[in-house]
């Protein structure tokens, strides 16, 4: 069994599936999209790290990073 994915993948692939479902559906072809009944977590996004004034990954200097 593969290993979970990223949620925010996870999502992505859902509305790719849900998007190629679609047209089955609505033809026919299909009684349900089941990719609409699927439920995932919600996707969390990370909070963005902030360069400081000294150094940055063009400096070459050390590289620092603030959360706030």
């Amino acid at each position: 069994m593969a290993a979970p994915g990223r949620p925010t993948s996870l999502h992505r692939i859902k509305e790719t599936l849900r998007a190629i479902l679609r047209p089955a559906a609505d033809q026919g072809l299909l009684t349900h999209n089941v990719a609409k009944l699927v439920e995932l977590p919600p996707a969390v996004q990370p909070k963005p790290k902030l360069w400081t004034r000294n150094a940055s990954p063009s400096s070459g200097g050390p590289v620092r990073c603030r959360i706030r």
